[in-house]
């Protein structure tokens, strides 16, 4: 997707008046259209431009209209995943945890249809779920629970790795001991997988615990 490919080169140069541009075309092309597609992107947007300045630019009637259209399928869809998953910054506490938890419900399913929807559900489950230790601990304790319940494909090292991270987090939150997540990362770069390691390094950057 090309505008994810000029959001991550805009975010990585914090370069935030382009990324404003661009939620600013699309939320008017949205507003003129009515376009889903347009919303999309303009929340993408959005998500970056809060993650650099800590300011919600998705009104809440937008924010509305986007748990609609999350929401208005029997299932979810790549674009409804993906959608949901450049956007766990610019939700309320309760809407991110609703739609985990759909998104959880609809798991088994979206295995059985691609594999690659179901790569893409994981990856925004648990993204999302590391939002909400930092915005909403309580419930983020309450969506790992249930993540630990779900059987999951074995071979896929990385979502392994990321449920285990993600617990690791919540206990730093309850007892302040890093020196866990500092082993685990350790352990982590040692596999080789410099996205995944990347990812992970993200997450707890995320929480601003990474000094």
């Amino acid at each position: 997707m090309q505008l994810a490919k000029n959001l991550s080169l805009l975010y990585s140069e914090k370069d935030s008046i382009s990324i404003y541009r661009i939620f600013l075309k699309n939320i008017a092309a949205y507003h003129h259209t009515n376009n889903v597609d347009y919303l999309f992107h303009a929340s993408a947007a959005a998500n970056v431009l809060f993650d650099i300045k800590n300011k919600n630019y998705l009104t809440p009637q937008d924010q509305q209209d986007l748990k609609l259209f999350l929401t208005q399928n029997n299932h979810w869809n790549l674009s409804t995943i993906q959608a949901f998953g450049n956007s766990g910054f610019i939700l309320p506490n309760n809407t991110v945890f609703q739609l985990i938890n759909s998104l959880i419900e609809d798991i088994v399913y979206l295995e059985n249809i691609n594999f690659e929807f179901y790569l893409e559900a994981w990856n925004t489950i648990i993204n999302n779920s590391l939002i909400l230790v930092k915005t909403d601990f309580k419930k983020s304790k309450l969506l790992l629970a249930r993540i630990k319940e779900l059987s999951y494909t074995e071979p896929y090292l990385s979502i392994t790795v990321k449920v285990n991270f993600l617990e690791l987090l919540i206990h730093y939150r309850e007892d302040g001991n890093s020196e866990p997540i500092k082993r685990f990362l350790e352990s982590a770069k040692v596999l080789g997988i410099p996205n995944l390691y990347n990812d992970l390094l993200s997450g707890w950057a995320l929480l601003k615990l990474n000094s």
